[in-house]
Formats: C-alpha cells, structure tokens, sequence
C-alpha cells in the first residue's frame, strides 16, 4: 500500500523569497509538505496556478540511502519565454517545512513539449514547485510559480 503521511501545510511567502531579487511583490503562496516514506515510490500529481500554461506534470518521489529521487513528465508544456521579458526555463524546486527552498533543475521543453527528467534531493519532507526563471541556476525562487504539489 502507497501512502503519504502529511506532515501539515507551510506557508510559503513567495513575496518575501522574490523581493530581493525583483523587487516586486508576489502573493502568498500555501503549499503542502508531505513526509516520503523510506523506500516507498509515491505518485506526485501537480495543480496549475493561474499563472501556468495548460500543461500537465506528474511525478514520483522515492527516498532510499538519505536521497530522495523525484522523477517529473511533462505534456503540452510551452516554453517559459512565453512570459517574456527575461525568463527562459521551468525550474523544479524542493521546498521543506522550515521555508527552505532549493533549487533542483530545469524542466527542458522539447518540440514536442513533452518529457521527463530525474533530480535528487537530501529532503524527505517537502514539496514540489515549478517556476519560470531566466536560468536553471537561480538562488531564489521568482514569483512565476506555475505548478505546486498537491497531497494524495
């Protein structure tokens, strides 16, 4: 049985992670940390804020030896310059319950605009967020978040 034991919701004050780097303000985000269990593949399911592309993200997260392994596909996913300016790349993040957020890798979109692609992360409680950033190494998250984690 695949279960998920959901350690409560954080909330995740985008605007504050954002204003160094941009400042402007951004809403409050609320995003709920889920507790992997050890050794265990959990399905991720992703929810669209208003600000993402008609695209659809699905996951798996597995921890074993004090690494989680995230796995992400994507289908129908626009290219991030869509929002203009500087932004270039979708880029998955790891949020935990203390606000801490980091930074794992790009969302590359092909022609197609699909595929999949694997990140690890030392976490095991945490939750998944994608944004739209001008690079795939950024050290804050912007305020272009698109996709958020759900519990299930």
């Amino acid at each position: 049985m695949k279960y998920r034991t959901i350690v409560g919701v954080v909330s995740i004050l985008v605007a504050v992670l954002s204003l160094a780097t941009t400042g402007a303000p951004a809403a409050d985000l609320t995003l709920n940390a889920v507790l992997y269990p050890d050794d265990q593949k959990t399905d991720v399911t992703f929810q669209t804020t208003d600000r993402a592309p008609k695209a659809k993200l699905t996951g798996t997260v597995r921890p074993q030896q004090g690494q989680s392994q995230i796995e992400i596909s994507w289908k129908k996913l626009e290219p991030a310059l869509l929002f203009g300016g500087d932004v270039n790349c979708w880029v998955l993040w790891t949020i935990t319950p203390d606000g801490t957020a980091q930074v794992l890798g790009e969302l590359p979109v092909r022609q197609d605009r699909s595929g999949d692609a694997t990140f690890s992360s030392p976490f095991k409680n945490f939750a998944l967020v994608v944004t739209a950033e001008p690079l795939p190494v950024v050290r804050r998250l912007s305020d272009l978040v698109a996709f958020v984690s759900l519990p299930s």
